[in-house]
């Protein structure tokens, strides 16, 4: 089983990743003869506390994919009340420096306003859940097992 380092950095667990149209969505377009969208690579924060691997919403306007539907989204300061998300289906890869990639053909993602300079995405529980997440604090890393 692959097995990728994360060291901790300044800003936390970052992971390069690349977001794409999923694997239905591309045999959609290309039955139709349509064009279909690069893949965009970018940084995410590894977040155990994110149920919801979620995308900075303009890293998903450079896709250009339509949402697949909207939900409700409640954090720490939205309050009870939540706000809408918009909710897309991607291919979705992890790109770690030193082991295999992993890929998701098909997963939804969420696309939320996203203030963190360091990363463009958060990388979620829904997606940690596949994999055996490692922290090693006196060591300032986490490993990722899939």
């Amino acid at each position: 089983m692959p097995v990728a380092e994360l060291p901790l950095q300044r800003n936390g667990l970052l992971v390069e990743v690349e977001l794409g149209p999923s694997a239905p969505y591309r045999a959609a377009l290309w039955k139709r003869g349509l064009l279909v969208p690069p893949p965009v690579r970018a940084t995410f924060l590894v977040d155990t506390g994110c149920d919801s691997t979620t995308v900075s919403e303009q890293l998903m306007r450079t896709l250009n994919l339509p949402a697949t539907s909207t939900t409700r989204v409640i954090t720490g300061t939205t309050g009870v009340q939540g706000h809408p998300a918009d909710v897309f289906a991607v291919e979705f890869t992890l790109l770690p420096q030193k082991a295999q990639p992993r890929r998701w053909s098909a997963c939804e993602v969420l696309a939320l306003p996203l203030l963190n300079q360091a990363a463009e995405g958060l990388l979620g529980r829904d997606l940690l859940n596949q994999m055996v997440f490692t922290y090693d604090g006196p060591r300032r890393i986490a490993r990722l097992t899939y």
